[in-house]
């Protein structure tokens, strides 16, 4: 237990990654992994489902803070929006981008960035992409504006 968790912990790390990647990765709503958990003799509630994937994004949150600070340096970015659906969100006033005029927005994006970073190591230089996504009212345009932020500022601070 404590190799994949602390002590006392019910759901170990692994487990809770496993259901995080059902549901963002395989798409399987956190009420169809409770159906096959009972399936497999587990009781486990889609609540509790819902919960353990929080308590990881909690815990991921600070490593995706630091992917957009080191996205930031790219040189070279890939960019796309699906649109979403969510019943229970509302429209929201929202700063226009660079303009202090707000506008009502509704629609609701996931957007995904692809930042090409290039890495030196001894013989040559590497490639590597940061692949970041974020939903939310708001395009991947407002979450590039987000990630070169971080580039400005540290520029100005320098």
């Amino acid at each position: 237990v404590l190799a994949d968790g602390e002590a006392g912990q019910k759901y170990a790390y692994s487990a809770r990654s496993l259901m995080a990647l059902q549901k963002d990765f395989a798409g399987a709503p956190f009420y169809r992994q409770e159906s096959l958990q009972d399936i497999l003799g587990f009781s486990i509630t889609a609540s509790t489902v819902f919960d353990q994937c929080e308590y990881l994004s909690n815990d991921l949150y600070p490593v995706f803070k630091q992917l957009l600070v080191i996205a930031a340096d790219a040189h070279h970015f890939y960019l796309d929006d699906t649109t979403h659906r969510i019943i229970e969100q509302k429209a929201i006033q929202k700063k226009k981008r660079n303009s202090n005029k707000l506008q009502t927005r509704t629609g609701l994006y996931a957007s995904g960035i692809i930042a090409s970073i290039e890495q030196q190591n001894e013989q040559q230089n590497e490639q590597q992409n940061i692949v970041l996504f974020q939903t939310n009212i708001g395009h991947a345009g407002e979450f590039i504006d987000e990630i070169l932020k971080k580039l400005f500022s540290a520029f100005s601070t320098a």
